[in-house]
């Protein structure tokens, strides 16, 4: 009894002179898995063969009025034919044609790292178009989805180390990193100025020390600097409007597993006026500064020269300072937010 891929308990047989219709896939190397729709078959006892050229393989019974058989080893285009069980049941007619192909090569693999938790999508990229593929992780199998040549799989859970990863269409073997989970946490400081270019830390755990890592605030990606593995530093890109985006953290081309961290952009600060224009050299004078969009969730300090001072704020358009001492002379007096310049 041959079962059905179905399971049911039916068997296949091919009376008088089949005819095969069309196949897929319709080229491969040796050992690829050829499915051959054919019609004038019936169901029945017995067993059946296929034809690729002159070569002569056994397969199995795929559905009713389909076969599968694997590719023998060849070169060029042949027909392929099928034929029934019995000595005097000949192999009939064919409109189906098998090309023999090289087996594609591995070229790459993205990302080159995982995590143990699995579940983030696996690229392999193929020296040429495939049909159909699967994945394999070591010894564990995943069925793949074939875009031309490349095959994308969803990493199982793996073991913490170096995972080995084929695919069942090609050849070649590439390594992916498996590591502890990352997940990131939070920003420090959680807003800033619209404009970016404020120095953030993302905290989390499981940071891995890798030169390609990237902080992503709402899909736009910056370089970050590696500080230990519960913390990465990077500046804020800009954003042209206030509101929150979500952050994390890319390394190798993985995102973090997690990701709870969320970055607010605040309305850039205008500086209109200050006053007085003068004071003591002897310092100790309150100066006001009158503008737009003073942030009171924001650092803010006067910067005398390049000598800074807190800030006091009055209102959301007014805040105060105190000049300190200097020598006698015209200094730069600048307002910084969160450490930016207003």
């Amino acid at each position: 009894v041959i079962p059905f891929a179905n399971s049911d308990d039916m068997l296949f047989t091919l009376r008088g002179r089949s005819h095969a219709m069309r196949l897929s896939p319709s080229q491969g190397d040796e050992g690829t898995l050829v499915e051959i729709d054919v019609a004038s078959a019936n169901t029945g006892p017995g067993r059946w063969r296929c034809r690729f050229g002159d070569i002569v393989v056994r397969g199995r019974v795929v559905s009713t009025n389909r076969v599968a058989c694997p590719a023998p080893a060849g070169h060029g285009t042949v027909k392929v034919t099928v034929a029934g069980p019995l000595r005097d049941d000949a192999f009939g007619t064919s409109d189906a044609a098998f090309t023999f192909v090289a087996a594609p090569r591995v070229l790459s693999l993205s990302p080159i790292m995982g995590w143990t938790a699995g579940g983030y999508v696996v690229d392999v990229r193929l020296s040429q178009n495939v049909q159909s593929c699967m994945c394999r992780f070591d010894d564990l199998s995943v069925e793949g989805t074939v875009s031309d040549d490349t095959v994308r799989c969803r990493a199982p859970p793996l073991k913490e180390g170096t995972t080995s990863v084929r695919v069942t269409c090609g050849t070649g073997v590439h390594e992916l990193r498996v590591r502890r989970p990352a997940e990131a946490f939070s920003t420090q400081p959680a807003r800033g100025s619209e404009r970016g270019g404020s120095l953030i830390s993302i905290k989390g755990r499981n940071f891995p020390n890798v030169a390609s890592l990237h902080c992503v605030f709402g899909g736009v990606s910056v370089p970050a600097r590696w500080e230990s593995d519960g913390r990465v530093t990077c500046a804020a890109p800009s954003r042209g409007y206030p509101g929150s985006v979500d952050v994390t953290l890319v390394s190798d081309g993985l995102p973090a597993h997690t990701t709870t961290a969320t970055y607010t952009y605040t309305q850039h600060s205008v500086v209109d006026s200050i006053t007085p224009g003068r004071s003591s050299h002897l310092g100790g004078e309150l100066v006001s500064v009158r503008g737009a969009f003073f942030d009171a969730s924001a650092k803010l300090r006067c910067a005398f020269g390049g000598l800074q001072v807190p800030a006091s704020l009055i209102n959301s358009t007014l805040l105060k300072c105190a000049a300190p001492a200097r020598p006698p002379g015209l200094v730069s007096l600048q307002i910084l937010v969160d450490g930016l310049v207003a």
